[in-house]
């Protein structure tokens, strides 16, 4: 447990380690850095200090990689390549020579950085097989690095470095104390033996003294009394002085053993010096190992607390996130639905004032309808605002980029605003330059939009003289183009204060021009946002009295006449031949929608096709066939098209599991899209859809182009064909505002024009049908009879969901009848057939009161309807 903790607390200062940054430093200040490392790693090596070496080692890898990424920002040459060439094989070599040091001594944040930096040098060098080892390496560690058994084994290592270091200290002291106590027995030995031939000189000098007196005895009788005399004085005289040399050696003898009792006292106390030392060692290392206690102790409950406030930070964090993008998708869902809801009536009231205005009321109830018409086209116009502000805001508004002719664009522009213009008695003149190409590549409807924002804002603030809308090539580059736009009027002018506040959200420049003029002060915050999305930018210039002009610049590729032509052509008239020879197979759950499919394909192309009900019977039948193409619905019993997809994706063999799926889905939403997508599907096709969509997609997933030779009309309808009056060519229509004038049933400007002949007391409408079968009244029958023959099964199937409660059988019947509300151009009982669809899935009980309100309608379609068969 003790290890734990210290490895612990040597590891959370650790955690605070990051490589040195050496990017702010010249290349002579890192030459300097290098040559200091290189010597500090000479030094550490020479005293035997490997954890030094090691940080050292790192640090020289560091500076040479850093000399390398500067190099790699200078100007490519022979000298400079091999420069750095250099400097990342020192770098490599270094971190490597690093990572083995730190690894024998333990340091495992050291070895951390220098693999970090080994890879960084591999990664630079090219060396990418090399930098994926050394980060599998590096991974390995962080993996084990933590485990019980390295922790104890790197611990070890560490723990016995340190007490080798300090052994090794103590070795050297002992050697040191020992090398001095033989130093001085071998000055007392030289001392004894000093004495030692004192000694002997001492025995020498008796044995002359006896020889001497034997040679005094034997010459006692030649020699006289005075020589006697003499030589007895000399001989006292020596003796004197001899004995004084022997108590001087003495002397230095006591002085010697002296000295040598103190140098023994003196290796004692060195010995108790040393024992002394050990036990402070001890003593510190214990203190040491209670301070790691303590520290890794603090350690742990700061790490726990900082752990802690970070997981509550992350919390509330993502609490905030989730509930933002609630709320966002909470308010698009409501502005979305609120726009559907306002929309239906809104088409409804436009729809018949403009009725009764034809049916010659009089003068008082002509001034009433028009105003009602006004009002109605006003806040149409506010629901639109809203709607594109709200897209805006959540990023989820889409530009397209297609070609498209500028002068139609501003003659559209011009159409639509002149009759404000006449109203008012105001000039409205367009220009463009002829020095600016006409056909560009860009979002026509946004830039028709913006146009017509700043034009009617223009007219709405002027009383007198016009508005100037000027288009003029600013500058051309290459195959870009820069058109500018201005909007010049002599209206009343915006004051110099105010200019700022100009582009902000339901902004007025006065509280009353909202009750003088109208609008909500949302056109100029929606044409900024719109301008910008294009890549470009809007200003404004205005004098109080005099005028204001409006300019902004956009950047646009040059267009192409020739793919103009034929994207109009294309959308005019879908060439179907293009697709013969194709097996296709249809999943839909609907025969209404399967019959669709079916008829509109062999009636413009000579195909083979396939019918399955639900997602199972499609994975089957591709199992046992080829096909070229698969059209997917996508809300299936069974399986649903989602889950068919994905399965052929994920389970089944080429070339089968690439096969092209294209979704047919009555959804339009991004999120729902986007599923689709992300299940594997190639693309999609809204439903109800127009031929020349279904023609277009097929031909694009299944990659078709026109064969020379081959007829642009398929054989079975080359005869209707031929019978039919030539189309007059479209002007620029894929511009114009068409979703205020669209319900949701399909129905464009056609049906709105043939609805003066439309009895509203009636649940049906065939303008939609008469539209799709052309006006074949065979093919109307057809689709008409299909429909009569489906009565009888959902009036059974609904009796039964009511009976039961059963709100799953009831969402499923409703929504499979939907398709066959929409042709028949029972829009109305398809709008309540959606709102029971969902309060049958949300579970809600007052579905089951609606659906009866869903089987009047059904009752009373089925006697108009009987009629026409």
């Amino acid at each position: 447990m003790k290890r734990i903790l210290i490895l612990i607390a040597l590891l959370v200062p650790a955690c605070l380690w990051a490589q040195v940054d050496y990017s702010e430093l010249s290349m002579p200040e890192l030459s300097k850095k290098i040559e200091a490392e290189v010597r500090a790693i000479k030094a550490s090596e020479g005293k035997g200090d490997k954890q030094s070496m090691s940080h050292s080692l790192g640090n020289a890898a560091d500076l040479y990689l850093s000399v390398a990424r500067k190099l790699s920002e200078s100007e490519e040459t022979d000298q400079i390549v091999k420069a750095k060439q250099t400097s990342l094989t020192r770098s490599i070599d270094y971190a490597r020579k690093a990572i083995a040091t730190s690894e024998e001594v333990g340091e495992l944040e050291q070895m951390k950085t220098s693999y970090r930096t080994l890879i960084a040098a591999q990664k630079l060098s090219g060396d990418i097989k090399g930098s994926l080892q050394s980060s599998r390496e590096m991974l390995a560690l962080k993996k084990t690095v933590f485990s019980n058994k390295k922790v104890a084994e790197l611990e070890k290592r560490q723990i016995e470095y340190q007490h080798t270091k300090r052994e090794d200290s103590i070795r050297q002291q002992k050697q040191a104390a020992e090398e001095h106590l033989k130093e001085q027995a071998r000055v007392l030995a030289l001392k004894q033996k000093q004495l030692d031939s004192t000694s002997r000189t001492l025995s020498a000098t008796e044995q002359e003294k006896t020889s001497v007196s034997m040679a005094l005895k034997k010459t006692q009788s030649d020699l006289t009394m005075e020589k006697l005399n003499a030589l007895e004085k000399e001989r006292k005289l020596t003796l004197a002085e001899e004995e004084q040399a022997l108590q001087a050696t003495n002397m230095q003898l006591q002085n010697s053993k002296l000295e040598l009792q103190q140098s023994e006292l003196a290796l004692q106390r060195s010995k108790m010096e040393l024992q002394q030392n050990e036990l402070q060692i001890k003593d510190r290392k214990l203190s040491n190992q209670r301070l790691y206690i303590y520290i890794g102790v603090v350690g742990i409950l700061v790490l726990a607390s900082f752990l802690f406030f970070i997981g509550r930070e992350r919390k509330k964090a993502v609490q905030q996130k989730l509930r933002a993008e609630r709320s966002e998708r909470f308010k698009q869902e409501f502005i979305a639905n609120i726009s559907h809801e306002i929309r239906t009536p809104m088409n409804a009231i436009i729809g018949m004032t403009g009725l009764l205005i034809q049916k010659n009321p009089s003068p008082e109830q002509e001034s009433y309808l028009k105003a009602i018409s006004k009002s109605a086209d006003i806040l149409l116009h506010v629901i639109n605002d809203v709607l594109d502000l709200s897209k805006i805001e959540a990023g989820k508004l889409e530009l397209e980029k297609i070609d498209f002719s500028l002068t139609d664009t501003l003659k559209q522009v011009k159409d639509t605003l002149s009759y404000r213009a006449e109203d008012k008695g105001l000039q409205l003149i367009t220009t463009v330059d002829d020095k600016l190409s006409d056909v560009i590549v860009g979002d026509p409807y946004r830039l028709n939009q913006v146009l017509i924002n700043l034009g009617g804002n223009a007219l709405k603030f002027t009383e007198k003289g016009g508005v100037h809308i000027d288009v003029t090539k600013e500058k051309e580059e290459g195959e870009y183009v820069w058109v500018k736009y201005a909007i010049v009027d002599t209206g009343i002018g915006i004051p110099a204060d105010k200019v700022s506040k100009l582009f902000e959200s339901f902004s007025q420049v006065k509280s009353s021009d909202t009750r003088k003029y109208g609008g909500t002060g949302l056109g100029l915050s929606i044409s900024k946002h719109l301008v910008e999305l294009q890549g470009g930018t809007i200003s404004v210039e205005s004098v109080v009295g005099k005028g204001t002009t409006f300019s902004f610049v956009i950047r646009y590729p040059v267009g192409s006449t020739e793919r103009l032509q034929q994207r109009l052509a294309s959308e005019q008239n879908a060439d179907g031949t293009i697709l013969n020879g194709l097996r296709i197979l249809i999943a839909d759950d609907n025969e209404y929608n399967r019959l669709v499919v079916n008829e509109t394909l062999h009636l413009m192309a000579d195909v083979e096709t396939d019918e399955v009900v639900n997602g199972q019977e499609a994975v089957d039948l591709l199992k046992a066939n080829n096909y070229d193409l698969i059209l997917m619905d996508v809300q299936m019993p069974v399986m649903n098209g989602i889950d068919a997809t994905k399965y052929i994706r994920g389970e089944m063999k080429a070339p089968k599991k690439d096969i092209p799926i294209i979704a047919l889905t009555a959804s339009v939403l991004r999120a729902d899209l986007d599923l689709c997508f992300e299940s594997g599907m190639t693309a999609y096709v809204p439903k109800p859809f127009k031929p020349w969509q279904l023609v277009n997609t097929i031909a694009e997933v299944t990659g078709r182009e026109r064969q020379p030779g081959v007829p642009s009309t398929p054989k079975q309808a080359q005869k209707k064909q031929a019978e039919k009056p030539k189309p007059q060519p479209a002007k620029a229509e894929h511009v114009k505002e068409e979703p205020a004038k669209q319900d949701a049933t399909g129905v464009g400007a056609e049906a709105t024009a043939a609805a003066s002949t439309f009895d509203w007391e009636k649940v049906t409408n065939m303008d939609y049908l008469t539209t799709f079968c052309e006006g074949d009244q065979k093919r109307m029958q057809k689709y008409i009879k299909v429909y009569l023959n489906a009565l009888p099964a959902f009036h059974k199937n609904i009796a039964a969901a009511i009976e039961n409660k059963d709100f799953v059988e009831l969402a499923l019947h409703v929504h499979s009848f939907k398709p066959k509300w929409m042709m028949m151009g029972m829009k109305k009982t398809n709008d309540l057939g959606v709102q029971v669809d969902h309060m049958a899935k949300s579970q809600n009980e007052k579905a089951f009161e609606d659906v009866k309100i869903i089987l009047e309608d059904i009752d009373k379609s089925q006697k108009e309807l009987e009629t026409m068969v």
